[in-house]
């Protein structure tokens, strides 16, 4: 996720990435980081947060840009 994260970073463009994807993934992840602080399993929670990571980064860009984007899109309608 590391690379799609950097790219999305530098190209601003999201419009091929999933929200409803992210988004699940994200939550997956926060709960597999729980079970891992629950078991206090280093592996999981180190794993865990270093997927978050870029998951999270590319959820916040995903919902930021596309905002961007709407705004952008309702600028340029001319009735």
């Amino acid at each position: 996720m590391f690379p799609q994260a950097y790219k999305i970073i530098r190209s601003r463009n999201v419009e091929s990435i999933s929200l409803s994807m992210y988004i699940t993934n994200t939550l997956g992840i926060i709960m597999w980081l729980t079970y891992g602080i629950l078991l206090g399993n280093m592996i999981l929670i180190v794993t865990n947060i270093v997927a978050f990571i870029p998951a999270s980064t590319i959820l916040i860009l995903k919902l930021s840009l596309s905002r961007n984007s709407l705004k952008t899109a309702d600028q340029k309608v001319d009735f």
